[in-house]
């Protein structure tokens, strides 16, 4: 039984994920991703809204092999928080947990970004556009409900991981560091950031899944 946690509210209610849905989300993620690599149907040069959708329907196929209930939705409009002046989100993927499905903010979001380690453009937008999506409010979400996946394209989830954490430094930033997550190291390279955005959402950590995607 997956457990449900004491409701926050920013702007509106939200649901603080406890530790056990935060693996059951990597875990569909990885399960998920499995099930699309069987089907096929991409490959590294496909358009990252294609991957998205292949992950979200794989995601959807393990939800009956993990034992899950749960709404699982993608390029789904979300609302910003508060004042701030960035326009409403478009999440790539979405999830509902909660038992009762009579509000429209999900619980818990996925960005996607296609990464490659030697590409510095994609490096670049796994960070502005994809993490500080969430920094600035973009999505409203649980207080740990933020997951990026990065669809690896080219070289390793190490490399890329390296790579984000060097324009991270760039940026000034070195405490936002991807950190390899040891908890959930057996559903595939994980990695664990730390953040806090005052005044917007009560974001303290990012979860990163990284996804190797076929060569073209």
């Amino acid at each position: 039984m997956i457990p449900y946690d004491e409701l926050i509210s920013v702007g509106a209610p939200l649901l603080s994920l406890g530790p056990q849905i935060v693996r059951t989300a990597l875990e569909l993620q990885a399960r998920g991703w499995q099930i699309a690599l069987a089907h096929g149907g991409f490959h590294a040069a496909s358009p990252e809204r294609l991957l998205a959708g292949h992950l979200k329907t794989g995601m959807v196929a393990a939800l009956a092999e993990i034992g899950v209930f749960a709404i699982i939705q993608e390029a789904v409009g979300t609302r910003s928080v508060g004042e701030t002046p960035e326009a409403d989100g478009e999440a790539d993927i979405a999830l509902w947990f909660y038992r009762s499905f009579d509000h429209n903010d999900p619980h818990l979001i996925v960005e996607c970004k296609r990464v490659d380690e030697a590409d510095a453009y994609l490096i670049r937008e796994y960070v502005n556009a994809g993490v500080d999506r969430f920094l600035k409010g973009h999505y409203l979400a649980g207080e740990n409900g933020c997951f990026m996946t990065g669809f690896v394209i080219g070289g390793s989830a190490q490399g890329v991981a390296t790579r984000v954490n060097a324009y991270l430094t760039k940026k000034g930033r070195a405490g936002c560091h991807l950190k390899p997550d040891p908890v959930h190291a057996d559903l595939g390279p994980i990695f664990t950031s730390d953040h806090a955005a005052p005044g917007l959402l009560p974001i303290s950590n990012v979860k990163h899944s990284f996804l190797a995607v076929p060569a073209a």
